[in-house]
């Protein structure tokens, strides 16, 4: 009825975070990637990462995922240790 869409961070949204992977730019037929959807790109590629390593050393990519997230409640958000973490996991994957 005349009313835009607002895509973006609800206040009244249950979540909190980003709600969808990619956004429409209908001004171009194409889409808007969202912050969500590159975490998601991000952390698929890590996944992928410790598979890899974990063919290389079980011990030592279970190691490394366990030094971030021990477990699904209880995880480390500091950016530096992640990044620390993501070239000793390439250093493990090249090894």
């Amino acid at each position: 009825k005349g009313e835009e869409t607002v895509y973006g961070i609800s206040p009244h949204a249950r979540f909190k975070g980003d709600g969808h992977i990619v956004y429409p730019d209908l001004g171009n037929n194409g889409v808007f990637h969202s912050n969500r959807g590159f975490a998601t790109i991000e952390g698929v590629e890590e996944y992928e990462l410790l598979m890899l390593a974990s063919k290389k050393n079980k011990a030592a990519a279970k190691a490394l995922a366990m030094k971030l997230a021990p477990s699904f409640n209880n995880f480390n958000d500091d950016a530096d240790l992640l990044e620390n973490l993501r070239i000793e996991l390439f250093e493990l994957c090249e090894s």
